[in-house]
């Protein structure tokens, strides 16, 4: 749609350059057009039948996530009672939070966490050879996590994970937020990573949220459709990651509206 300007050859404009006459010219910019070729594919006119056969979306699966021997286990039909094993697994978030030392590994099998207005907080500290990790397990759907999570804690990991928006008004959240919506995943504590998970669906100002968070990476996650992305007056707002202050790396996101 609208249009399309080809630069021609050298030789065909040097020959142009040399030719005089409108005649001359229309007709060898013809011959500099038949030259372009202009190739478009598009996956709806690909797909037989149109839109409604395209196949839907991919599950969003963590890959690269590390899992050692003697990790511990989150998973729906858990109990917090149990002691955390993969047959045994804890139910909630807050659970293996209390239980989390310098270099465990929390394993959170897929299913919902959390819920909407309510605040996953991870404060525990782990140390600069032994961080907290929580990990989706590979090859599996990633876990849902429902409502704000704050990283407060120190040399912590975070992979794999489905950061699922709006958090509904949660308590006590940035200064601006007025105990509404809120950013999706907030992050205080140094040495943080986030890695290969996905932040969508937030309804105001970031998917990913950092304050005063030192050598913090975010690599290879993919954040969308945070913020109030189709209201022109919101434009310079809303982010997909808003990196308020501190200091580290920020590398090889896909970051949509």
């Amino acid at each position: 749609r609208g249009a399309l300007r080809v630069r021609a050859p050298r030789a065909v404009r040097r020959r142009l350059e040399r030719t005089r006459g409108g005649r001359a010219r229309r007709l060898m910019a013809r011959r500099a057009a038949s030259q372009a070729r202009l190739v478009v594919s598009t996956a709806v006119e690909d797909a037989p039948g149109g839109l409604e056969a395209l196949p839907p979306e991919p599950v969003w699966t963590p890959q690269g996530c590390t899992v050692p021997s003697g990790a511990h286990y989150v998973a729906p039909n858990g109990l917090d009672s149990n002691p955390g094993t993969r047959e045994q697994p804890w139910r909630t978030l807050a659970r293996a939070e209390s239980a989390a030392r310098p270099g465990d590994t929390v394993v959170i099998r897929p299913g919902t966490y959390g819920a909407r207005g309510t605040v996953t907080a991870l404060d525990r500290n782990g140390t600069a050879t032994a961080p907290i990790s929580f990990v989706a397990q590979p090859g599996e759907p990633a876990p849902t996590i429902l409502g704000q999570v704050r990283v407060e804690g120190n040399h912590r990991r975070l992979c794999g994970l489905l950061f699922e928006g709006p958090t509904g008004p949660v308590p006590n959240g940035t200064a601006s937020s007025k105990g509404g919506e809120d950013v999706q995943v907030w992050i205080m504590g140094d040495d943080v990573e986030l890695s290969r998970s996905e932040v969508r669906g937030n309804r105001w100002h970031a998917g990913v949220y950092l304050y005063r968070a030192l050598n913090a990476r975010i690599v290879g996650n993919y954040v969308h459709d945070n913020g109030q992305f189709g209201k022109p007056a919101m434009a310079n707002l809303d982010h997909g990651i808003y990196f308020e202050s501190g200091s580290g790396l920020i590398a090889d996101n896909l970051i949509e509206h």
